[in-house]
């Protein structure tokens, strides 16, 4: 674990690097607890606009149809073009041949933060 440089901005993997974690309890100030506010406001910010733009992109591609460019003006605005992926049946995998997928698991520790909204 290092140190964060003087003048550098810590991110928040950098964070969660640096502070593993101890089981402890810190009680905030009102400038933090206005943070929490903000973080959850924010979180509130974010869900909505991404329910909206996943809302217009449904209106998009039900305007495209199978097409798989949409134009304006004859200038490319959006694309809507079918892919392939190849996934590994991990499942699958583990069920067929047990011993062999325990040998390769690898387990790893992190922090996840979460905001509890409340009184």
């Amino acid at each position: 674990m290092g140190m964060i440089p003087d003048g550098a901005t810590a991110t928040y993997r950098d964070l969660s690097n640096l502070y593993v974690g101890n089981g402890t309890s810190i009680e905030l100030n009102e400038e933090q607890n206005a943070l929490v506010i903000s973080y959850v406001a924010a979180q509130k910010y974010i869900s909505a606009m991404e329910e909206q733009a996943e809302s217009i992109k449904n209106k998009l591609c039900e305007t495209m149809k199978d097409a798989e460019s949409a134009l304006f003006n004859g200038t490319l605005k959006a694309t809507w073009k079918s892919a392939k992926r190849t996934t590994f049946d991990t499942k699958r995998f583990e069920a067929e041949h047990p011993a062999l997928a325990a040998k390769y698991k690898k387990q790893t520790t992190y922090r996840t933060f979460r905001v509890v909204e409340g009184e």
